[in-house]
């Protein structure tokens, strides 16, 4: 096998060193069984690359020559923790899978209130970033310690703790914990004082691995790309069903289900202002409120809210414990900081 590799190291751009084109070189037999030849191809491949003979690169597979292999056993010596791998997966699939985002925009039905809702970011019950908002999604991937022990039943309960909470069960990936930490130990090697005294010959090694290593990053975020649409989806205590293509589309429609799920009175919210607490802040300073336009006069007024709040307040006990204000039951127009200030004097 290692003749093989050799024979076609300078040639790769012409024949693709994988498993399928190494089975059609080392072929003897007209009648051979390709795929027998290919699965002990693929064993003894996987030997030598633990022996550090061979490197991989996706479904690639290289000659590697004396100075090669010193460097490659000196990167499998550089230790990597549980707690940087879950960081650069963090990484991966929120800034890059995600494309950083961190809030969506709420598609209601006709006539209800728009709105962008931030939601926190966890990564196996640790936040990425700030977790100080009221919706959640959080994923669960293999290097979690609960992965294995979640199953469908804890999945349910655990999406209906807080506020509202979403998530995503990750299917298992293939060799996705070997190339975190080989990408994890390439970086570290490279930025390590030894490599940046190296001498010409390794510092064009060192090239060729962090290209490899781009290729890698590259690799990683489509396959987490596919794992997370491949996955089992959780809301509030439900198991979501959900034909997304694509993670933005499932993230959009997970964190929808939560809004639509968690605020059940946002219907009755006709008005809403980018920044409430500054319109009521300016409100209060104003001198005259009877010359302010506070939209009472609005345009059709909100007969939903009306009769929601006539309905609540004619139950006992009395008015004293309504949960909407007298003044919310008289307004006929929307709903603004203004009108609510205006009303109640």
């Amino acid at each position: 096998m290692l003749k093989a590799l050799f024979l076609i190291r300078y040639v790769a751009e012409v024949i693709k060193p994988t498993v399928d084109n190494l089975a059609t070189l080392c072929l003897d037999q007209i009648d051979a069984d390709k795929l027998a030849l290919k699965r002990r191809i693929q064993a003894s491949l996987e030997r030598l690359e633990g022996q550090r003979l061979v490197s991989r690169n996706g479904d690639q597979w290289f000659f590697l020559t004396n100075e090669e292999r010193d460097v490659a056993r000196e990167i499998g010596r550089v230790d990597i923790s549980a707690a940087e791998k879950s960081r650069l997966l963090g990484e991966l699939v929120f800034e890059e899978v995600l494309a950083g985002q961190t809030k969506v925009r709420y598609r209601p039905n006709i006539g209800d209130t728009k709105g962008d809702y931030e939601f926190n970011r966890l990564l196996d019950g640790v936040p990425f970033k700030q977790a100080a908002h009221a919706l959640t999604l959080e994923l669960l991937t293999t290097l979690g310690d609960e992965f294995e022990l979640s199953n469908e039943s804890r999945c349910i309960m655990r999406s209906a703790e807080g506020n509202g909470r979403a998530l995503i069960r990750l299917v298992e990936g293939d060799r996705l914990d070997v190339e975190l930490t080989l990408y994890r130990q390439i970086e570290k090697y490279i930025d390590s004082p030894k490599a940046t005294s190296a001498s010409p010959s390794l510092k064009k090694i060192l090239g060729d691995r962090k290209d490899e290593n781009r290729e890698r990053r590259a690799r990683l975020v489509a396959q987490l790309g596919a794992l997370m649409t491949g996955g089992d989806f959780y809301a509030k205590g439900q198991k979501i069903s959900s034909k997304a293509a694509s993670p933005s589309t499932l993230l959009d429609e997970l964190i929808n289900y939560l809004v639509t799920n968690t605020y059940l009175k946002l219907p009755l919210l006709k008005v809403r202002q980018a920044d409430p607490q500054a319109e009521i802040r300016v409100v209060l300073a104003a001198d005259d409120l009877a010359q302010r336009s506070l939209a009472l006069g609005g345009e059709a007024g909100n007969p939903r809210r009306s009769r929601r709040c006539a309905s609540t307040c004619s139950l006992p006990p009395p008015r004293t414990a309504c949960c909407c204000p007298t003044w919310w039951i008289a307004s006929a127009a929307p709903v603004t900081a203004g009108s609510l200030i205006s009303k109640s004097r």
